[in-house]
């Protein structure tokens, strides 16, 4: 009994092998699993990656549109107002060969030596109580590039009431309104068939047959005679009713012609002139400022 009870004790596996092989093995287990997953996630790269990419990229995009812009339209602005007098200027104000006496506007109490001295050639002379017609019109108009019509009180009178000139075309185109008269060399003219035809001094008329705008005052310089075809008369200055009577057969109507050149054969050798030099400029820097834009 006293060799066995100290000889077991002491050699017992118990206290050497189960308590030192599991205490370190579950120390080591928290310490590996937690530094390795987390530094290595994927998180913290992807902010980086995206901002700096998107910023330069738009910037450089944006800073070349206003720059293209302003190139592309400030020679377009400039060219413009360029063009538009260079093209009116002659049509506006054609220059030519007239009449040594071409009065602009209404005239009053003129002699009759000045106007044939000017270059006229008288054409029509009749008495107010004469009916006339288109075909009187016509024939004048084939006569000479300009016309002057004009009254005088008597066929012995020096000097005519009241007169105006201008080109045939358009002194005496025909007009469609009975109270809007159209503006030639200073005057305002009208020639509405069946009706009357006539100059004033301004553009308000009131054909009721004869233009009866301003009959008493203001009225001096109004010429109208009635194209009835049945009746002669009708207005010089303010003098009407002139269709008949003693002071219908006195009063004379006149139409003077002249065969100076228009005005309007310089202004066709100008045109060509001037369109090659408008055109020109226009079309080459055209392409010019195309390709800029697109580059």
């Amino acid at each position: 009994p006293t060799t066995s009870s100290p000889t077991s004790s002491p050699t017992t596996t118990s206290p050497t092998t189960s308590s030192p092989t599991f205490s370190p093995t579950s120390t080591r287990s928290p310490t590996t699993s937690s530094p390795t997953s987390y530094p290595t996630t994927v998180s913290p790269t992807i902010p980086p990656t995206s901002a700096p990419t998107e910023g330069p990229t738009s910037s450089p995009t944006s800073t070349r549109s206003p720059t293209t812009s302003p190139t592309t339209s400030s020679p377009t602005i400039t060219r413009s107002p360029t063009t538009s007098p260079t093209t009116t200027s002659p049509t506006a104000s054609p220059t030519g060969r007239v009449p040594g006496y071409y009065p602009s506007g209404v005239q009053l109490d003129v002699p009759e030596a000045t106007i044939t001295a000017g270059g006229w050639t008288i054409c029509y002379d009749q008495p107010y109580t004469h009916q006339t017609t288109a075909a009187d019109l016509t024939q004048c108009s084939s006569l000479g590039t300009f016309v002057l019509m004009g009254a005088k009180s008597s066929s012995g009178a020096s000097n005519l009431t009241l007169l105006a000139a201008g080109a045939s075309a358009n002194a005496l185109a025909t007009t469609a309104s009975l109270t809007i008269a159209i503006l030639e060399n200073g005057a305002y003219w009208y020639n509405y068939p069946g009706y009357s035809l006539g100059f004033a001094e301004s553009s308000q008329l009131d054909l009721g047959y004869w233009d009866r705008y301003n009959r008493y005052s203001g009225c001096s310089q109004r010429l109208s005679w009635l194209l009835l075809g049945t009746l002669g008369g009708y207005r010089a200055g303010c003098t009407y009713d002139l269709h008949s009577g003693a002071a219908g057969a006195t009063w004379r109507k006149l139409i003077y012609t002249s065969t100076a050149e228009p005005t309007s054969s310089p202004t066709s050798t100008r045109s060509p002139t001037t369109s090659p030099t408008t055109s020109s400029p226009t079309i080459t820097r055209s392409p010019t400022t195309s390709p800029t834009t697109t580059s």
